[in-house]
């Protein structure tokens, strides 16, 4: 009898899994602008107005949610890196040309009537690269925040500071007493602001160059102050998440015992003390790499990721729905092949831009429930359900269930291929199921509980 139970336990997972596969095709969504340029920058207006941008200075629009899109600005030769709004109307990008092995130009370019049309601001700023190795034809990394539309702050990499009170027309950089490399994250809340930067392995493309770095200001970004809490703990600083002055995710590779490597930190103190969410990116060779995170409220958000590691290429994009507690990787398949560079989202719609022109969309948040990790196979059922749920999946060690804000419920152990949760006590609502194997890998499926 137990060997039939588990026949048909096996089954009956199999007609899930098989389901949740067909309807896993359709969540990302292969869209195609009309240009092969690389879309290095994405950017969200609502659900249905969405702007991307990337090489020869290209900036398209798009004002059915990616359907089709029209090509609003064009400089050819130029990078546009980065894309802003402070409202419906105004928006900044940054455009930038390497001249040499040493030395680029940059300019930023602005709309006021919500990037209908494009218009170049003041003079271009010339930037010698102080560095002693050549930068080739590579872009130069640039980090945009807006205070408002009139005042923003632009960090170019290698290069300083740059800020503006005046709504573009001019730009004035910022005296500080140390040099940065990559930028990773610049952030105002009033005035306190932060800038981060990586590259610190020795043996990666800057050789002896200046390890990964952390200023800070206090009056707008008049003045900066070198912190070297970041330097103690990164081999190299991928991405930053600010959500406040104190509140920071911090995405990259840490070196230290302490916080582990290749996955997420998270500081609620400004950076005086860290906490590991034990996230695991799972690639992050440092050859060339892009990771990304977008969050969009009601604890929803994802981030991207993309490598190039010479033998061949990292790619993942994984969920959370619970504002980072936990997080769940797309399989391969679930995922068009394309190089990624960029994230963002309105509500449960989300936008990757990638190259030679292409643009990922999801707008189907609410069927991730069904997404199983590559790693671990699972199924819970019924669901929804008003009693109980059973689980199953291979080599389930831990079971357990949280509300929908975070808090956990119930945790059982188990060393069977599947388990059982009573949840006929608890109240009508979302819950979230996260199933952990034997190897610690780990996937959070949605419940709904009638």
């Amino acid at each position: 009898m137990k060997a039939l139970n588990n026949i048909r336990q096996k089954a009956l997972l199999l007609l899930l899994l098989l389901a949740a596969g067909a309807a896993k095709a359709q969540h990302w969504k292969e869209l195609h602008t009309g240009v092969t340029d690389d879309l290095y920058d994405v950017c969200c207006i609502d659900t249905n107005t969405v702007f991307v941008c990337g090489q020869n200075g290209v900036i398209l629009k798009s004002i059915d949610g990616g359907e089709s899109w029209e090509e609003k600005y064009r400089k050819t030769g130029y990078k546009t890196t980065e894309l802003s709004f402070a409202d419906k109307n105004i928006g900044y990008a940054v455009c930038d040309s390497t001249l040499d092995d040493y030395s680029h130009q940059w300019l930023l370019v602005k709309t006021c009537d919500g990037g209908e049309t494009w218009n170049e601001l003041g003079n271009l700023v010339f930037s010698w690269v102080e560095s002693p190795t050549a930068l080739g034809n590579q872009f130069i990394r640039t980090e945009m925040f807006l205070i408002d539309a009139d005042n923003l702050v632009v960090a170019v990499s290698f290069d300083g500071i740059y800020k503006s009170t005046d709504g573009g027309l001019t730009m004035r950089k910022l005296a500080n007493d140390f040099t940065i490399n990559e930028t990773r994250g610049v952030f105002f809340d009033e005035n306190v602001g932060y800038l981060l930067w990586g590259y610190g392995d020795e043996d990666f493309v800057f050789p002896g160059e200046r390890s990964p770095g952390l200023a800070k200001t206090e009056d707008f970004g008049e003045t900066w102050n070198l912190l070297e809490d970041v330097a103690n703990i990164t081999n190299d600083m991928a991405f930053s998440r600010f959500y406040d002055k104190n509140h920071i995710r911090l995405f990259g590779d840490f070196h230290t015992h302490e916080y582990g490597n290749k996955g997420i930190l998270e500081t609620h103190d400004g950076f005086d003390t860290f906490e590991a969410t034990g996230y695991s990116l799972g690639y992050l060779q440092f050859v060339e790499i892009y990771i990304r995170a977008k969050f969009t409220g009601n604890g929803k958000g994802m981030t991207m990721l993309w490598e190039n590691d010479m033998p061949g290429v990292g790619r993942s994009v994984s969920y959370t729905v619970d504002d980072g507690l936990t997080w769940t990787s797309y399989s391969g398949y679930g995922l068009p092949s394309h190089r990624l560079y960029d994230i963002d989202g309105i509500d449960t719609t989300f936008f990757i831009s990638c190259a030679n022109g292409i643009v990922l969309k999801n707008s189907q948040f609410t069927l991730m429930g069904t997404e199983e990790n590559a790693s671990q196979t699972v199924a819970i059922y019924p669901n929804p359900t008003k009693e109980a749920i059973t689980i199953i999946g291979e080599s389930i060690s831990v079971v357990e269930l949280y509300s929908s804000l975070g808090v956990c419920l119930v945790k059982k152990e188990t060393d069977t291929e599947s388990g059982f949760i009573d949840i006929q006590d608890f109240a009508a609502g979302i819950y979230y199921v996260r199933i952990i194997d034997g190897q610690g890998n780990s996937v959070t499926k949605m419940l709904m509980k009638e």
